[in-house]
């Protein structure tokens, strides 16, 4: 008589333990492999990113104004009218570099639909709201959940006063403003965590390409274009909208700092990629930057005119 003979209790275990060391080994490589496409896609992002600035320097003759009548600054803060204290008369605009490339990057449709020209007419203006609202994939990091169009995250809601707030199309990368790195009594950077021996070097007069309420041309990046960064990634800045006159950042904290992340404190280069981020240079480059570069070359590259010899690291 034939009988059909199963597995036994000891080569189903045998035979479950392998498989779990096989998935246990490929997981990790399907991850990285994963990562390493979403790398590339950032890294695409940010070349399409410098492919607009770079036409529209060729057409205006400059980079766009970081931020354009940013209301930080007194001359564009909402003020009461003297004759009518009911009445508050003009405040800023406050629209952002990235709003400005926006024709240049295959948006032109939704740039003519922003009214852009009206001084009293800014990027939180009812008129604006539907296309403030827009999610722009080219501003968005694939290694971030807020990549997808439709997801909650993909839109900042930003508080406008205690009454209001204005939703607005994330972006995941800020224009560089300058760099604010602690240094010692000698001029050497270094960092430490507050409370700190030496106060941090005031970004006077700033020292990133994109400035407030003026431009910047390719001549006045004096340390070369292959040795400054202009723009960078920064997902967690709390107020990081491509509309956004905001949309700008100074550097002072390392790569990836989680103390520092989206808090008031430090809107600085961070990711959702393991082990750095992705940076476009003045030349129009997208390059990976290890969060364990040296404090010291990383104040360098954030700095257009810095007057020492810079080391690239990548």
């Amino acid at each position: 008589m034939f009988y059909r003979r199963g597995f036994t209790l000891v080569e189903l275990l045998v035979a479950i333990a392998i498989l779990g060391i096989l998935m246990g080994l490929l997981l990790p490589a399907v991850q990285r492999t994963r990562e390493a496409a979403r790398r590339a896609h950032c890294s695409n992002n940010l070349r399409q990113i410098g492919v607009g600035l770079h036409h529209y320097h060729n057409v205006n003759k400059s980079f766009p104004v970081g931020a354009f009548e940013d209301r930080t600054l007194p001359k564009w803060q909402p003020r009461q009218a003297p004759a009518n204290r009911n009445q508050w008369i003009r405040k800023g605009r406050c629209f952002a570099w990235s709003m400005d490339i926006l024709p240049h990057i295959e948006q032109e449709d939704l740039y003519h639909r922003i009214i852009k020209d009206d001084p009293e007419i800014g990027f939180d203006a009812p008129e604006n709201e539907e296309a403030a609202r827009t999610v722009i994939s080219t501003f968005l990091c694939p290694s971030s959940s807020s990549t997808v169009s439709n997801h909650p995250d993909s839109r900042l809601t930003i508080p406008l006063n205690s009454a209001s707030k204005f939703a607005c199309g994330k972006s995941h990368y800020g224009g560089i403003h300058g760099e604010n790195m602690w240094r010692d009594s000698t001029g050497a950077v270094f960092f430490s965590r507050p409370p700190l021996p030496f106060p941090a070097t005031p970004n006077t007069p700033p020292k990133g390409v994109f400035l407030f309420d003026e431009t910047t041309t390719l001549a006045d990046i004096v340390d070369g274009i292959t040795k400054t960064i202009i723009v960078a990634e920064d997902t967690y800045h709390p107020d990081g909208a491509w509309i956004y006159s905001n949309n700008l950042f100074v550097q002072q904290f390392p790569i990836n700092d989680k103390e520092s992340r989206g808090k008031a404190i430090g809107n600085n280069m961070q990711s959702d990629h393991p082990f750095g981020v992705m940076v476009l240079l003045a030349d129009g480059s997208a390059q990976f930057i290890s969060e364990q570069i040296d404090y010291a070359i990383l104040a360098l590259l954030c700095n257009k005119n810095c007057g020492v010899a810079k080391y690239t690291p990548f």
